[in-house]
């Protein structure tokens, strides 16, 4: 399973697959009779990335269980922080949706979230 390296705050997070939202925002009006339905644009659309995360032993990082609680701390703080996405550069993000699945024998943490970008995109 081949991995991407991100980052979330000052901390290397190991990325098994991501997707991303994207594009313009549009909002539909339809009216309370009849078939001509009005559709604005409302600008860009908020980033988000959605991502699988593995926190595993490592040679050179700390214990994967420290290293998981930490990214869990981060996430859980009302302040964001700066993502570094894979392949597209960096936005000041907050995290959504957290979910651990702790897998003891493998000595791993399977965390999926969604990095929501918390700035008007530019």
């Amino acid at each position: 399973m081949p991995l991407t390296v991100a980052k979330y705050g000052d901390q290397p997070l190991l990325v098994v697959s991501f997707s991303d939202e994207a594009g313009r925002d549009w909002v539909t009006q339809s009216p309370s009779r009849g078939d001509n339905h009005l559709v604005q644009e409302r600008g860009l659309r908020q980033r988000r990335t959605s991502v699988e995360i593995v926190f595993c032993d490592q040679p050179g990082l700390g214990d994967y269980l420290e290293r998981w609680l930490a990214f869990r701390a981060a996430a859980e703080s009302p302040r964001p922080a700066l993502f570094v996405h894979p392949l597209q550069g960096s936005y000041l993000a907050a995290v959504d949706g957290l979910q651990a699945r702790v897998e003891l024998p493998e000595r791993a943490v399977r965390v999926s979230c969604t990095f929501v970008a918390a700035a008007p995109p530019v």
